[in-house]
């Protein structure tokens, strides 16, 4: 079975990860929520109940289709660029005003061209060029760049 990325037409925002994350209030929402409901069943392990505002300018960078943050914790939180924030979920740090690239939407169009999610991936730094050579040696949009979606949200 296909990962549920492959058939989106975009790379995946936090709304995809969690359909009841679809809007940036439902986003810090279930956030708190899930935060303070494990502190409260698991009050012995100390976990924070409460999000924190983590250092602005966290690097986003898309993996599996997905846009994520690497949280110094270990977690992988999925990103939204349109949001401009990140959520971890496993030690409540909030990530804003996100290190995104300039040329995202460019990106994004190389990576859709790409057959499955698994394959879309971009580091920061990584030029177009790049990905461009890479797409041309599997043969992959060598007429141009391709139609794919920018996330909403």
């Amino acid at each position: 079975m296909p990962p549920p990325y492959d058939r989106l037409g975009r790379i995946a925002p936090p709304r995809e990860g969690m359909p009841e994350c679809g809007t940036p209030a439902q986003y810090a929402a279930v956030h708190s929520e899930r935060l303070r409901a494990r502190a409260e069943a698991l009050p012995h392990l100390n976990f924070r109940a409460e999000p924190w505002p983590a250092p602005d300018g966290m690097a986003a960078v898309i993996y599996g289709g997905k846009w994520i943050v690497e949280c110094p914790c270990g977690e992988i939180p999925m990103a939204s660029p349109a949001w401009d924030e990140a959520r971890c979920f496993e030690c409540g740090a909030i990530y804003r005003r996100l290190a995104l690239p300039a040329d995202r939407e460019a990106i994004e169009a190389l990576l859709l061209q790409r057959p499955t999610a698994v394959t879309r991936t971009w580091l920061p730094g990584e030029p177009l060029d790049d990905l461009r050579a890479q797409n041309a040696a599997h043969g992959i949009g060598v007429a141009g760049v391709g139609a794919g979606r920018v996330e909403a949200g």
